[in-house]
C-alpha cells in the first residue's frame, strides 16, 4: 500500500468519525433543548408533525394579525380581551421561534395555548354585527307572524257573523306595532323584538278565544250529559293554555299574577274533584264541578284583560 492510498484511507476515517460525532451531539442538543423531540417517532410521522405544524402557524398568524376577530377585539373596550390578544401572539412568537430551532413538539404545544386563548378572547367581544342580522331577522319574521294571525283573526270575524268582534284591543296592538317599527327604525332590535312578541301574543290569545267562542256558538245543544262534559272539559283545557301563554308572557303586577295563579290552582282543585265524581258514577257533580273551575280560569283571564 502507497502513502497515496494510507493517506486516503486516514482522510476517509476522520470524515467518519466527525460525522459520527456530529450525529451524537445534535442528538445531545436536541435533548438538551428540544425534550419533547428527543421521543419523537420515525421520519414519516416527524414530516406529518411538522406539516402540521406548519399549517397551524399560518393559521394562528392569520387569526391574531389579519382577521376580523382579531380587529374586533382590538377596536372593543374589553380590556380582557385585549391583553388575551396579547397573550395569544407571544405564543406565536414562542412557538415559532421553536419550530425555527427545530423543537416540533414544543412549538405545537405553544400553538395550541395561542389558539386556545384566541378563541377565550373572541367569545369575550360581542359580535355585534352577527348579532344585529339575527336580530333583524327576528323582527321581519315577527312581523310575519303577526300578519298571519292578524289574517286568521280578520277572516272568522269576517266569516261567522256572530262572533263577537270586540275581543282584540285594536288601540293597544296598534300601540305595540308602532312602537317596534320607531325602535327598528332606531336600530334597537332588541326592544323592538320585545315589543313584537307581545303584539303576537295579543294576536295569538284573540285568535284562540274567537276560535273558543265560534266553537260554543255550534255546541250550544248537547244529546246528553256526557257531551256537555265532553265540551266544557275541552273549553277548560283550552283556556288553561291560554292562561298559560298569557301569564308567561304578558307583563302584569305580581298582586295580579298571584291572584291568577290563585283561580288556576283552585281550577285544578275543581278538576280533580270532578275525577272523583266521575269514578264514582255522578256526572251531574262532575259537571258542576268542572264549569266552576271554568269559571276561575275566565276571572283569571279577566285578570289580563281579556273579556270573555
Amino acid at each position: 500500500m502507497d502513502w497515496q492510498s494510507v493517506s486516503r484511507i486516514t482522510i476517509l476515517l476522520t470524515i467518519i468519525v466527525f460525522s459520527l460525532l456530529s450525529i451524537h451531539v445534535t442528538a445531545d442538543e436536541v435533548q438538551k433543548t428540544c425534550p419533547m423531540d428527543s421521543k419523537l417517532p420515525g421520519p414519516q410521522e416527524n414530516e406529518q408533525l411538522i406539516r402540521v405544524t406548519e399549517s397551524k402557524l399560518r393559521l394562528l398568524d392569520k387569526i391574531i394579525h389579519n382577521s376580523s376577530t382579531a380587529q374586533r377585539i382590538e377596536n372593543s373596550k374589553n380590556e380582557e380581551a385585549i391583553e388575551l390578544l396579547k397573550i395569544s401572539r407571544q405564543y406565536f412568537m414562542e412557538s415559532k421561534e421553536l419550530f425555527d430551532q427545530g423543537c416540533i413538539k414544543a412549538s405545537e404545544e405553544k400553538l395550541n395555548n395561542g389558539l386556545q386563548t384566541i378563541e377565550t378572547a373572541s367569545h369575550k367581544v360581542v359580535d355585534s354585527q352577527r348579532l344585529d342580522k339575527a336580530a333583524r331577522k327576528k323582527y321581519e319574521l315577527l312581523w310575519e307572524q303577526a300578519a298571519s294571525l292578524r289574517e286568521a283573526y280578520d277572516l272568522i270575524i269576517k266569516e261567522k257573523d256572530n262572533v263577537s268582534v270586540n275581543i282584540l284591543d285594536e288601540n293597544s296592538l296598534e300601540k305595540l306595532l308602532h312602537s317596534s317599527t320607531k325602535l327598528a327604525q332606531q336600530g334597537n332590535y332588541k326592544e323592538a323584538n320585545n315589543t313584537m312578541l307581545k303584539a303576537t301574543n295579543m294576536l295569538e290569545i284573540s285568535l284562540t278565544i274567537v276560535r273558543d267562542k265560534e266553537t260554543l256558538i255550534h255546541e250550544l245543544e248537547f244529546g246528553s250529559i256526557e257531551e256537555e262534559y265532553a265540551y266544557m272539559l275541552e273549553t277548560n283545557n283550552s283556556y288553561t293554555k291560554l292562561l298559560k301563554l298569557v301569564m308567561g308572557n304578558q307583563n302584569t303586577s305580581d298582586s295580579k299574577h298571584a291572584s291568577m295563579a290563585k283561580l288556576v290552582e283552585r281550577n285544578k282543585e275543581l278538576r280533580a274533584a270532578a275525577d272523583v265524581h266521575i269514578s264514582e258514577g255522578d256526572m251531574e257533580a262532575a259537571l258542576a264541578n268542572l264549569e266552576n273551575g271554568t269559571g276561575n280560569l275566565i276571572r283569571a283571564l279577566r285578570f289580563a284583560g281579556i273579556g270573555l
